[in-house]
């Protein structure tokens, strides 16, 4: 279940040239990327299929980040990437003023729907959560689809300030909801947060980094 690499050979050829050529040219598009990543017409004769992974994040409206870059780059290796998004924002926690709306309801309802479906997965990937109640459906997927890889990307804060939408409460569920996973990928803000420590006192050694991380 190993995802390939990408074989992609630009031939000194600005990679956002051959992206522009391949979008405007959509007869090609096709070709394009099955020829540069992988083979799926070629996979499926052979019996493989392409390994499926649920990622559960945020759509920013504006801003490079969250499910826009997760699914074409996830994509683009070979994964069959099913988005289950957590919120919608006009743009990331970055700019002042952004707006969310909270999908924890739906959420929920597309997770059943997923459960009724039979579907499985070869992966969960979290990220940006819009409230403390997503946090008990990651864990319910978990349980139910017993995936081969659980990552976690505990996302809550940046440069020692937490974000304005995390509470007290969804950080301390953040601390439970690690110990399921396989990885986790936290920033320095982060690995502050789950584990206690102040962030102005944390050191950014390596023997330091080290330390919190074990």
């Amino acid at each position: 279940r190993a995802v390939r690499t990408p074989a992609l050979q630009l031939g000194g050829e600005p990679a956002v040239g051959l992206f522009c050529r391949s979008v405007f040219n959509m007869q090609r598009r096709k070709d394009f990327a099955a020829s540069i990543f992988y083979d799926e017409e070629r996979d499926i004769a052979m019996g493989k299929k392409l390994p499926r992974a649920a990622a559960v994040h945020d759509v920013s409206g504006f801003g490079k980040c969250a499910l826009t870059i997760a699914i074409p780059v996830l994509s683009a290796c070979g994964v069959e990437v099913c988005p289950l998004p957590t919120a919608v924002l006009s743009a990331n926690t970055d700019f002042q003023g952004f707006q969310m709306v909270d999908l924890t309801e739906a959420m929920s309802r597309f997770l059943t729907h997923w459960e009724e479906m039979g579907l499985c997965f070869d992966a969960v990937y979290s990220g940006f959560l819009g409230s403390a109640m997503q946090i008990d459906d990651i864990e319910r997927m978990v349980r139910r689809f017993r995936p081969v890889l659980t990552l976690i990307d505990p996302v809550c804060g940046d440069e020692g300030v937490v974000y304005k939408t995390y509470t007290r409460e969804m950080c301390e569920r953040l601390r439970q909801l690690v110990r399921i996973a396989d990885v986790v990928t936290p920033n320095l803000t982060e690995a502050c947060v789950l584990t206690g420590t102040d962030y102005a006192a944390c050191g950014t050694q390596p023997a330091e980094i080290r330390a919190l991380a074990e």
